[in-house]
């Protein structure tokens, strides 16, 4: 569910050129000259934009989080981008997605500055199965130009079967919908395809996507969304003290390939108004391990004048790796952070760590914060690993390092990330 190929976030773009190919698989490459990233700016307008792959409620067997969630929160900065991945997804939930893009952005081009979300899966399943469909895409974007606020929306499928029946679909992503029987006990619901809203005024843009959304019949019914991209634009600059978010797992091999953030939860830069927000993911299998239930958590309350309270909080019940030679259980990142009003900040990372770590079956003593263990013929862990900051605190519960080739050539190692929690509150 997490491995793909890099699609990263990059702060300077380097054009490079196929040198060749040889019987390995490997492609030569030389770079180009680099040119320069354009250089951020805080506009006068403010940019919200979030995308997913799927999200599932009211499912009596499981419920799930958003998937591959990309969040892009009511910054004022362009450009600024951010982007999720998941290989597959599927805990359950009645819906199974392969290879899930996520992105969110803010750009500006001449006398026009917009955000735009987007959302890419590749085929799928849903409603248990009774719904299949391949190259699902949908994108809005939100700007303001000469003529105003606008927003745009586009919303495209390239193949749907109800029952195994192939279904013809509009080729302008007009909204259309469709009954379903599921194959989950003969239960009946509503498919919705192309599903898409936007709205403008003299003050704002803003506009959303559901590429599919399945409900099914009667009170309480399971609905299930697929392909969600949202944007807005607003004159009406939004602030916000807080930053952060949680997320279960993430995870690198060497430099070409990372997996994306799972059951990620973000903080509200405004806080959550006193709730406590959650995420949560199903057991699954990824490329590094398996991975049990994953819970991410963020709560934030503005107290009065620059008081302010917040945490964050990853939870994830079990980890294995390498067939269960090494297991981690109990898995708990929390990162909280209290600003006074005299400007003082604590920050604390006291409850992050695990309840019990397995080598060979073999109960092991934890380990100071953030010092190395090996383990023969897997790699090496570290539990505990904080970084401070002035305004708050980035902690790990657990980094794995899983030696995929000789102990002497790291670079196609592969870094797993289990339990991470992050939280800043800035001075209001």
């Amino acid at each position: 569910m997490f491995a793909h190929p890099a699609t990263r976030t990059r702060r300077c773009a380097v054009a490079l050129a196929v040198a060749g190919l040889t019987g390995t698989g490997l492609v030569a490459v030389s770079a180009l000259p680099a040119q320069a990233a354009p250089a951020e700016r805080v506009t006068n307008f403010s940019f919200d934009a979030q995308s997913y792959g799927s999200k599932t409620k009211n499912n009596p067997n499981a419920d799930s989080g958003a998937t591959a969630l990309s969040f892009l929160g009511c910054t004022r900065v362009v450009p600024r981008s951010r982007e999720n991945f998941t290989a597959a997804t599927g805990d359950g939930d009645g819906v199974q997605l392969n290879n899930v893009s996520t992105r969110n952005f803010t750009q500006e081009a001449g006398s026009q500055v917009s955000v735009v979300s987007t959302v890419q899966i590749e085929d799928g399943t849903l409603a248990g199965g009774a719904v299949a469909f391949s190259n699902a895409q949908g994108k809005v974007f939100s700007a303001n130009n000469r003529d105003g606020y606008v927003s745009r929306t586009s919303s495209s499928i390239g193949t749907l079967t109800i029952g195994g029946v192939p279904i013809d679909l509009p080729t302008d992503g007009q909204e259309q919908s469709f009954p379903v029987v599921a194959t989950d006990g003969g239960s009946t619901g509503t498919l919705t395809v192309n599903y898409q809203v936007k709205r403008s005024n003299q003050r704002a843009a803003l506009g959303g996507v559901n590429v599919l959304r399945y409900q099914e019949d009667g009170s309480g019914g399971t609905i299930e969304k697929v392909g969600r991209a949202f944007s807005r634009i607003d004159g009406n600059v939004e602030g916000g003290i807080f930053g952060g978010q949680a997320f279960g797992t993430k995870s690198r091999t060497g430099t070409i390939a990372q997996t994306g953030q799972s059951a990620k939860q973000p903080m509200p830069c405004p806080g959550t108004n006193g709730e406590v927000l959650e995420t949560r993911q199903g057991r699954a299998t990824a490329d590094f391990g398996v991975v049990g239930e994953q819970i991410s958590s963020a709560f934030g309350e503005q107290n009065g004048r620059n008081s302010a309270d917040g945490f964050t909080l990853s939870r994830i019940d079990r980890v294995g790796f390498s067939g269960g030679t090494l297991v981690f259980r109990n898995i708990v990142a929390r990162a909280r952070v209290v600003r006074q009003a005299d400007g003082d900040v604590n920050r604390t990372a006291k409850e992050t760590g695990v309840g019990s770590i397995l080598v060979n079956g073999e109960e092991q003593p934890t380990p100071a914060a953030g010092e190395e263990q090996q383990v023969a013929g897997v790699g090496s862990y570290r539990v505990k690993v904080v970084n401070k900051s002035r305004i708050g605190l980035d902690v790990t519960a657990v980094v794995v390092t899983l030696n995929n080739g000789t102990p002497a050539d790291t670079s196609d190692d592969t870094v797993a990330e289990l339990g991470n929690a992050r939280l800043e509150i800035k001075r209001g």
